[in-house]
């Protein structure tokens, strides 16, 4: 008895981890000089699907910062590469870090992941920022609340009720 239960255990797990392999690294291709949110929507009904390059689906970004496509993808955000592309080529941007002070990418993240009853529910949408560490800390945008048509996220609204002493 415990050895199928252990067998099953194995499958499960073996079909699982099979299924999350389906994922594809991203490369997302930025504008030169672009400095605040960036946003892919995922699975969005007749949007085009991403073209794939070396294994890999192509996010080229257009200088609106946002994005949609009917592809569904969940790739972890530490194997994506974000590239800017210039007239001398593309140059990979490295993740923020105490050392690195200059233009990189400073926040990343994913949300809307999809029915809790899906076995493997995917993204809604990414959201990555590029610019500086100062770019970011001043920008006070909400990427999540980006509607499609608007030049940019709206700015989080204050919560004057909470700062006040109002509230939960």
């Amino acid at each position: 008895m415990m050895t199928s239960r252990c067998v099953l255990l194995v499958c499960v797990f073996s079909i699982l981890i099979g299924c999350r392999s389906r994922s594809r690294r991203e490369v997302w291709i930025i504008p030169a000089g672009y400095v605040g949110w960036l946003r892919l929507d995922y699975s969005v009904a007749g949007a085009p699907p991403l073209p794939i390059e070396n294994g890999c689906y192509v996010v080229r970004l257009p200088r609106s910062g946002r994005l949609a496509t009917s592809t569904a993808n969940y790739p972890p955000a530490d194997r994506n590469d974000y590239i800017f592309e210039d007239a001398s080529g593309r140059h990979k941007l490295m993740f923020s870090t105490k050392i690195i002070q200059g233009y990189a990418v400073q926040n990343v993240y994913d949300f809307g992941k999809g029915p809790l009853n899906a076995p493997f529910p995917q993204p809604q949408a990414e959201c990555v920022f590029v610019g500086t560490w100062a770019d970011f800390r001043s920008n006070g945008r909400n990427c999540e609340a980006w509607q499609p048509g608007e030049a940019q996220p709206p700015k989080f609204r204050k919560r004057d009720d909470v700062k006040n002493g109002v509230g939960p």
